[in-house]
């Protein structure tokens, strides 16, 4: 009879360190119940939510291994009250989708790890008495957040806007999305399929494409490129209810996709891939442009509410910046937390580390 092996011995790299977590594989604990094996391990979410969380796929043989390359990731309430919930994949950004076995494992310890560091911001920053208040104003700290998906976790316009709509919660800022059908070029770029730099209202100079759909979206990205990485992106700045300014690049004209009839929200069909969806600023006469399933939507709110900004990325670009950042953090991720202390002996080691990079990304070009 097999079972379940240890987690390490699945894994590519177990040993890796990450700075807040004490997670090691040996806290996964195998299981094979009716038919799906995996492992699960009691965490902590980001927001500091203590959980369980389980990593588990149908067994690959008919004797309880998972399949490792292929597995999913939930949470459940320690307590059982509450029906599982799916983890974000850190680095697609995706919700209830499969990944490698690898993956789900960083992702929990980055998690453990992320809650740590917010618990130390907390303490440094997050009193509400009258001394921290005026510490906080005096150095500018206000409380920032961003989350990111990728479009293709969704499958239908109303996930998309309920997702929109709990990020935006709490600031006076409101976007609707929308699936844009039939707007073929006809003989040039009509309104609507321009595509504009925006300060206030004023336009500040378009780019010499359009978007259509008798286009493939996903080449916006790379129509882009050479732009110096100008992507589709809004940066809206509040006054309570007021709008007192924004600047948008890569957008197209709300009303002129109105005025098309290109602007669907009940058709009931998700666009595929080559597709093209958008989001309309309320208040605003634009739209951001967004490419069907290759693109990553990721809003952030600073400025406790006042300033919302919102970008359309490619998801490929995003998952590379994702593992470099991961990478990044295991090797420094001590260095940012400022209750450790760095010894002499680091601090030469880390400095000659910084040189090496950079003498290779002149040399190269990239860093190694």
């Amino acid at each position: 009879m097999t079972s379940v092996p240890p987690l390490r011995d699945v894994l590519r790299q177990p040993d890796l360190p990450l700075h807040g977590t004490a997670l090691m594989p040996d806290a996964f604990v195998p299981f094979h119940d009716g038919g799906v094996a995996g492992w699960h391990v009691d965490s902590r979410l980001r927001e500091g939510r203590a959980v369980r969380v389980r990593i588990w796929s149908a067994e690959s043989d008919g004797g309880g291994r998972p399949s490792v390359d292929e597995m999913r990731c939930e949470v459940l309430d320690r307590a059982g009250s509450a029906a599982p919930e799916p983890l974000l994949d850190p680095f697609r950004r995706t919700l209830g989708r499969t990944a490698p076995i690898q993956d789900w494992y960083d992702a929990v310890r980055m998690q453990d790890a992320a809650c740590s560091a917010v618990l130390r911001d907390r303490r440094r920053w997050g009193g509400e008495d009258l001394e921290h208040m005026i510490e906080r104003s005096e150095q500018g700290v206000s409380e920032f957040r961003m989350e990111e998906l990728a479009v293709d976790t969704f499958r239908s316009l109303s996930e998309l806007q309920a997702w929109i709509d709990r990020v935006l919660a709490g600031t006076q800022v409101r976007a609707e999305a929308f699936a844009v059908r039939d707007f073929p070029l006809v003989d040039e770029p009509r309104v609507g399929q321009h595509l504009l730099g925006i300060e206030d209202d004023e336009m500040l100079g378009w780019l010499p494409f359009a978007a259509s759909t008798d286009q493939d979206s996903g080449d916006l990205f790379a129509q882009l490129a050479p732009y110096g990485g100008l992507m589709p992106q809004v940066t809206l700045r509040m006054s309570g209810t007021s709008m007192i300014g924004f600047h948008a690049d890569v957008a197209q004209s709300s009303e002129g996709l109105q005025t098309a009839g290109a602007l669907r929200t009940d058709d009931g069909r998700w666009p595929e891939r080559g597709e093209w969806l958008a989001l309309s600023i309320v208040g605003t006469a634009f739209a951001l442009p967004i490419p069907a399933r290759v693109s990553n939507i990721n809003i952030g709110v600073g400025d406790d509410g006042a300033t919302v900004m919102i970008g359309i990325l490619p998801s490929v670009d995003r998952e590379r910046h994702y593992r470099r950042r991961c990478e990044f953090d295991r090797c420094w991720g001590r260095w940012l937390d400022d209750d450790e202390a760095i010894s002499e002996r680091e601090l030469d080691e880390g400095v000659a580390t910084v040189e090496r990079t950079l003498s290779a990304a002149l040399e190269t070009g990239a860093p190694r």
